[in-house]
């Protein structure tokens, strides 16, 4: 198989990240709160400041992405001045359905926080890994490791020396994902009820020259 092909996400590519999200990482809150809201999410978080949106491709088809931030609430900040209104209406109704929601949401706009200065040994504000999904019917080839080749190459060229990845840590697949591409285990934390894991990831310098861009065909296979 050739390599994977990886690029930036493009706007119009917002309806199929969406599905892709709710398909490959149904436990997560966003999900939780319905489809409308994760829309609005994706409609404009790529264009975030410090934001990173990776797709990788089979055929014309997106087969799986990823979504990272040089700040995580600078992203949520944007998605809600971009998007409050709608993004308000849609959670108002997942609250109405499901008012136990209304703390979790909470929780998510206080990320990182108290809940994880204790357990986590990462710096406030350092990179993030924020979500990263590949479609069911496109795991096992490799796309998870080629869209995190691409994520360190992008990174590295922005001069950033590590990021961090958090996931429930009774996730045993994400978590063997992560440590075999060589993450370290930062610690461990609570939120939603749940415990979860950091990880954090090194990357080395910039080598003279510059990085390549995401926007090249590039990855590699395990």
């Amino acid at each position: 198989m050739g390599l994977p092909l990886i690029g930036p996400v493009d706007r119009k590519n917002a309806a199929e990240v969406t599905s892709i999200h709710q398909a490959a990482l149904p436990e997560g809150f966003l999900v939780h709160l319905g489809p409308a809201v994760l829309r609005h999410v994706y409609a404009v978080a790529f264009e975030a400041p410090g934001a990173i949106g990776l797709v990788v491709r089979e055929g014309t088809e997106v087969a799986g992405f990823l979504l990272a931030a040089a700040d995580r609430r600078a992203l949520f900040r944007h998605v809600l001045w971009r998007r409050g209104i709608r993004f308000g209406l849609a959670a108002l109704i997942a609250l109405a359905r499901e008012p136990a929601v209304l703390g979790r949401l909470l929780e998510t706009l206080r990320y990182p926080g108290a809940s994880q200065s204790s357990a986590s040994s990462r710096p406030p504000r350092e990179a993030e890994l924020i979500a990263i999904a590949i479609r069911p019917d496109c795991r096992g080839r490799g796309y998870g490791t080629a869209l995190i080749d691409a994520l360190d190459r992008e990174l590295v060229r922005r001069g950033v020396s590590a990021y961090a990845a958090s996931v429930y840590a009774d996730d045993t697949a994400a978590r063997i994902f992560y440590e075999k591409l060589g993450f370290e285990l930062a610690g461990e934390f609570q939120m939603y009820s749940r415990a979860w894991a950091s990880y954090r990831r090194r990357l080395p310098s910039p080598v003279s020259g510059g990085a390549a861009g995401v926007g090249l065909n590039a990855g590699r296979t395990p």
